[in-house]
């Protein structure tokens, strides 16, 4: 998992901030060790938790942010949920 958070911290830095701190909507597709790693940056979830955080496969997740970058929201999408156009 460090090593892939080592991969991952300058896409978030140099690309994903600037682009949500620019007022762009951003989408994320990666593999489920990529988006815990994300996860973890952003929240700052400590290494022995992070390996417990499930990302379930093609389950859309929203992360709502502030503008300093930190977690205002995540929620797990799924049938259930409000529409895309809602959440949008």
């Amino acid at each position: 998992m460090a090593q892939v958070v080592t991969r991952v911290e300058p896409v978030w830095t140099h690309n994903l901030q600037p682009a949500l701190a620019a007022g762009q909507r951003v989408l994320v597709t990666a593999h489920g060790n990529s988006l815990r790693a994300l996860i973890k940056l952003i929240e700052g979830i400590a290494d022995a938790e992070i390996t417990r955080l499930e990302i379930p496969n093609a389950g859309p997740m929203l992360l709502q942010l502030d503008s300093r970058m930190g977690l205002v929201r995540r929620t797990q999408l799924g049938p259930a949920t409000q529409s895309l156009s809602e959440i949008l």
